[in-house]
């Protein structure tokens, strides 16, 4: 049983065909696009992902306007 991909979009097939190239170059034989995709997929998209989740979104209401207001004044001190 063989998984289904997400639609890939305009942009990522594009960095997908840049990156195909540049493997196939090191190479020195095209390396096929599946091939291409798989390594884009684990090696950039995951530190993107990775990236993501590791930001917190700033606190929200007047509970965090206190806590960034605290926060700076601790760092000037």
């Amino acid at each position: 049983m063989s998984t289904v991909e997400a639609p890939v979009s305009p942009e990522l097939q594009a960095e997908i065909e840049k990156h195909k190239y540049f493997l196939s170059e090191k190479a020195g034989h095209d390396v096929g696009w599946e091939f291409a995709e798989e390594d884009y997929r684990k090696h950039y998209m995951q530190a993107t992902v990775d990236s993501a989740q590791s930001e917190t979104p700033p606190p929200k209401g007047l509970s965090g306007l206190f806590k960034r207001f605290l926060s700076r004044d601790a760092s000037t001190s």
